[in-house]
């Protein structure tokens, strides 16, 4: 199996359906810091057990860093828009 990369001019597709993370907070906070990389708008979402479950530190990084993000009181749903860009703080 080869893996092929890309150059990051251009950010990872984004999917076309909303993530259902069901009841698994690291899949939420994985995939919602991995869609800060896609040119488009990502949903997250979970089961009424995860929608509980805060995600603030990690939303407010993100915001941090340019991403527009959107959630319920910093909670799930979560929408992530804009792409983060890599490169050195001074």
């Amino acid at each position: 199996m080869e893996i092929i990369g890309f150059d990051g001019s251009r950010g990872i597709a984004a999917p076309n359906e909303v993530i259902d993370a069901r009841n698994s907070g690291t899949t939420l906070r994985f995939f919602t810091a991995i869609s800060s990389l896609c040119d488009e708008c990502v949903e997250l979402t979970g089961d009424s057990s995860l929608k509980k479950r805060p995600n603030m530190p990690l939303l407010n990084a993100l915001k941090n860093l340019g991403v527009k993000v959107s959630s319920n009181e910093g909670k799930a749903p979560i929408k992530v828009c804009g792409r983060i860009d890599g490169g050195r703080q001074r």
